[in-house]
Order: C-alpha cells, then structure tokens, then sequence
C-alpha cells in the first residue's frame, strides 16, 4: 500500500438520546461519511474512488435500563453500510446489523457482576475478502461473565 497524495472526507454525524425517566435511556447515532481520493500520482486509478473499508452509512441503536437494586441492562443495535475492501474498489464488502446484549448488577459495595453477549443472534457478516475471492468472516456470537472490583 502507499500512501494517497489527497483525498476528502466529509460527512455528518447526529446522535440523539431520550430519557423517559431516571431508570431508561433510548439513544442512537448515525454517521454519513462521504469519501474521495482525489489525487493520487503514483496510482492515478485510484483518483474519484471511495477510500477502501469506509462505509458511508452507519447508525446505533441503544437502550438502557438502570437500577442499581435490580440490574443494569443495555442492548445495543449497530448497522455498518456496504463497503469496498480494496483501494480500486472492485471487492464490496456486504452491510451488516449485530446486536450486543450487557447486564451487571452490584453484588456489594465495589463488586459488581456481569454478563455480555456480543453478536447476539450469531450473524455471519463479511470483515474483509481477497481478489481470489477469499472472505474473512466478523467476530461470532461471544459470551463473556466476570466480577468487577473497584478500589
């Protein structure tokens, strides 16, 4: 890979967050990241391309539930749009949508126990693909637990 001459990056990010009440939180954010290279003399090729593995489009989705006598919950949506893989931008990496799931709760004063689950429903997503066609395939569903200490 060798580094581009210029390339613009412009885009809009909007996050928005509502709290019903003092225990729920429903936010989300989106990103539109428009991409260009626009010079690049040792691959003039490259030159009106998108830069390789930015999407234009992704968003989040959270919500959360918090008690500190019951339990601490949030689930988390997040959407990554198509995007290309290689700097040509012939190899198009699909879109894709995971949700993660948190829950801990205070087991005494400074200790505290958790449970997570990322890629919830275990979806098979692309993370990168070679010219021969190659795909190298997202993180699957992980399950992980422990106990915090604060000192």
């Amino acid at each position: 890979r060798q580094n581009l001459e210029r390339s613009r990056i412009r885009g809009i990010e909007v996050e928005l967050e509502y709290r019903p009440n003092a225990s729920w939180v429903m936010s989300g954010s989106y990103l539109f990241n428009e991409t260009e290279v626009l010079s690049a003399p040792n691959q003039p090729v490259l030159e009106g391309n998108q830069i390789a593995q930015v999407p234009e489009h992704r968003f989040t989705l959270i919500l959360s539930y918090s008690n500190p006598d019951i339990l601490n919950a949030t689930i988390e949506g997040r959407y990554v749009g198509e995007q290309f893989e290689d700097d040509l931008n012939s190899i198009t990496l699909d879109d894709f949508f995971v949700v993660n799931l948190q829950l801990s709760r205070q087991i005494m004063k400074g200790w505290e126990a958790f449970f997570g689950v990322e890629n919830l429903f275990d979806k098979t997503y692309e993370a990168g693909k070679t010219a021969d066609g190659i795909v190298t395939i997202g993180a699957p569903r992980l399950i992980h637990g422990g106990i915090r200490a604060q000192f």
